[in-house]
């Protein structure tokens, strides 16, 4: 289900564990753009229908589906209203009897040849699903151009989905910085819809600035080591270069929006006093993911009855405690 612009998509449908365990997908998953002629194999008769997907590896696949599933796949197509730029995505995943068991059907302002290198280097496709939904968070018309800018650099979307959020400190996964910002949008928002001083203004610009606060990473990290430039400088130096043009283009059409999400994207709290609480609302939840990332990873494996551990942090031990 896609969310509205005051929700974000529940967190607790992923299984905790994937988050600090390497990513295993079970089953098969099929991803590609239903042809038109898909929808005219609609047979109330038949148990079952037929679809056809394009896609990138295998051309035309046809895929038999329960009717039922094929209703609502039909049903969420004609709720998705179309501009002359947007196609549509089908991915659907099955069981190891080729049955479905889970789909998404949803729209994006790119061809089928220009996202599929994406979607093949991501791990986790709920966790890009879940990064496409963003979009419906921002209804500024500035900040949801800047939102798209940014994901139409297919080299910098192939190693923002795929690389860790860090080589041996939190998320530290495959995919982990794409789970680390998830999560953080998700605290975010959450914090900004228990205070009313905020514009609507202001909370889109924070979802941007969480959105992009690790940007620099894909500088600095790869999936499996550092950079070179990663060994000599930190990933907070390239985050605003990398959106130097996107920046630049926001500015042009509002620049008080450019100059917060400058700020908020530079503010650290060595510099003093945030001007912007959602400034201390983005660091907060950057630590809070941080920290829980490393309890699970300190705790993963151990007994249940264990209510302290510790893991290895750089050259020293983090030790962290539960209650039971």
């Amino acid at each position: 289900m896609m969310c509205s612009n005051s929700t974000f998509p529940d967190f607790s449908t992923v299984s905790q564990s994937e988050f600090e365990l390497p990513i295993i997908n079970n089953g098969k998953q099929v991803f590609g753009c239903p042809m038109k002629s898909y929808f005219e194999f609609n047979n109330p008769a038949k148990l079952s229908s037929t679809l056809a997907l394009q896609t990138q590896e295998n051309g035309i696949l046809y895929i038999s589906v329960e009717f039922e599933t094929y209703c609502k796949i039909q049903k969420k197509r004609e709720s998705l209203e179309l501009s002359i730029n947007e196609h549509i995505y089908l991915w659907l995943e099955f069981d190891n009897g080729e049955n479905i068991i889970n789909w998404k059907l949803f729209k994006l302002p790119f061809s089928l040849d220009y996202f599929y290198p994406i979607y093949q280097s991501c791990y986790q496709f709920n966790w890009l699903y879940k990064l496409i939904e963003i979009s419906n968070l921002i209804t500024i018309p500035a900040l949801k151009k800047m939102f798209w800018r940014v994901l139409d650099d297919q080299d910098l979307m192939k190693k923002f989905v795929s690389i860790p959020a860090s080589k041996r400190h939190h998320h530290s996964f495959p995919s982990g910085l794409l789970a680390h910002t998830l999560e953080c949008i998700e605290i975010v928002v959450k914090n900004l819809s228990l205070m009313d001083n905020f514009s609507q203004s202001e909370k889109e610009v924070a979802i941007l600035a969480t959105l992009f606060h690790d940007l620099g990473k894909t500088e600095t990290l790869t999936e499996n080591q550092h950079t070179n430039i990663g060994q000599l400088l930190n990933h907070e130096q390239f985050t605003l270069f990398i959106l130097s043009r996107p920046l630049r283009l926001l500015a042009e059409e509002w620049q008080q929006g450019a100059d917060t999400l400058k700020y908020l994207l530079s503010w650290t709290p060595k510099l003093g006093f945030c001007r912007f609480i959602s400034g201390n609302i983005i660091k907060f939840a950057d630590h809070l993911s941080t920290s829980y990332s490393l309890n699970k990873m300190a705790f993963n494996g151990k007994p249940s009855f264990y209510h302290y551990s510790s893991i290895k942090v750089g050259n020293s031990n983090h030790f962290v405690n539960r209650l039971l």
